[in-house]
């Protein structure tokens, strides 16, 4: 009986015995989920690089398919899209019987007019600016940066890529205008590099923002231009209509003089080695709201919202930049911001990039031909 007693006892108490030994106790738990999040900060990070990774890739396929619309538009109409004319111009200047112009006479950017090829002719017949311009576009945004955003001021909706246009090089700053006369040509190189080319009139081809009748390129070259020719492939229109005179059907047109749009013969440094598109600098702290770059969005014309310089430093969004801002090239991607080249070829260019080979590759035809395999 008594055996019969210990053998119960021992049977109760080693029981008891291997229940307590299964549970954990509290310096157990905490060294668990140590471990575990060490191995979550660990993973974070790679995590968020393959995310990263797709979005660049989504992206890069979005540039490609601008361009190979521009192909498609140089295909129809023998000629690349214009850049449109001037700021905030009016659809109902450009169009004739509800049918808006193509380049050359068309004011609105090039993001425009490469719509019927991007399977947006819906939008690109809209009747009204309006309309138009309160129309996303979900392909001009980089999901890296925002998704499809409105200005909030004006429910424009915005952009995220831009033609880039490349300032004169050294032997054009004579034959292109006043602005880059003042640079001696054995000091061009040297003042790229420390940021001195970067000023806006390369952009606008002179001084004028806006334009108003009599406004031309003066082949003479005498005295202070109005507008000289820009050397990127996307060129500015000539063809001038005064604000609002179309609204009723009888349009003031004004022909600036300036070159047509490109013709694929007219990249004479070679379409492999021009670039045509880049993502544009958005500061971080706008990407939900609005600035003079940032404001008029995908349908405006001759303007920040669709054109860059290449002679300005390229730029992360996270980096605050105060005077040139509206006219540089960036992205949200870590290290790299992507240009689209005329042969519709893609490529992630790193932000310290020489900013002379940059703006001679925006260049189609100053004769100083660069391999972008050396960005």
């Amino acid at each position: 009986m008594k055996r019969n007693q210990n053998v119960a006892n021992s049977t109760r108490f080693g029981k008891r015995a291997s229940s307590a030994h299964s549970a954990f106790t509290l310096v157990e738990l905490l060294v668990v989920i140590a471990i575990i999040g060490v191995l979550v900060a660990l993973l974070l990070p790679a995590v968020q690089a393959a995310r990263e990774s797709a979005r660049r890739t989504t992206c890069l396929n979005q540039m490609r398919q601008m361009m190979i619309a521009m192909h498609n538009h140089e295909s129809a109409r023998k000629f690349f899209p214009s850049g449109g004319i001037m700021p905030w111009p009016l659809i109902e200047d450009y169009q004739a019987g509800g049918k808006p112009f193509a380049a050359p006479k068309q004011g609105l950017s090039w993001a425009f007019q490469i719509l019927p090829y991007l399977e947006q002719g819906a939008v690109h017949n809209l009747a009204t600016t309006q309309q138009v311009s309160e129309t996303p576009i979900a392909l001009y945004f980089c999901p890296s940066r925002r998704p499809p955003t409105q200005n909030p001021n004006n429910n424009r909706w915005l952009m995220d890529y831009a033609a880039l246009i490349g300032a004169p090089t050294p032997g054009q700053e004579d034959e292109y205008g006043w602005a880059f006369a003042r640079v001696p040509v054995a000091d061009y190189p040297q003042r790229m590099a420390d940021g001195e080319m970067c000023f806006q009139e390369a952009m606008w081809g002179g001084t004028r923002h806006f334009l108003a009748p009599g406004d031309v390129f003066d082949p003479s070259r005498s005295g202070r231009l109005p507008l000289y020719p820009t050397q990127g492939v996307i060129r500015r229109s000539s063809y001038f209509v005064t604000p609002q005179t179309g609204l009723n059907g009888n349009p003031e047109v004004s022909n600036l003089g300036l070159p047509g749009p490109t013709k694929f013969r007219n990249i004479t440094d070679g379409t492999s080695n021009t670039i045509v598109l880049a993502e544009k600098y958005v500061p971080a702290a706008r990407h939900d709201s609005s600035g003079t770059d940032d404001d008029a969005g995908w349908s405006d014309g001759w303007d920040y919202d669709t054109l860059r310089l290449a002679s300005c430093r390229p730029v992360h969004d996270s980096t605050i930049v105060t005077g040139v801002s509206p006219v540089l090239a960036g992205s949200s991607h870590p290290a790299v911001f992507i240009v689209g080249f005329a042969d519709a070829s893609m490529q992630a260019v790193n932000y310290d990039v020489d900013l002379l080979m940059l703006n001679r590759m925006a260049n189609m035809s100053d004769g100083e031909v660069v391999d972008k395999g050396t960005l």
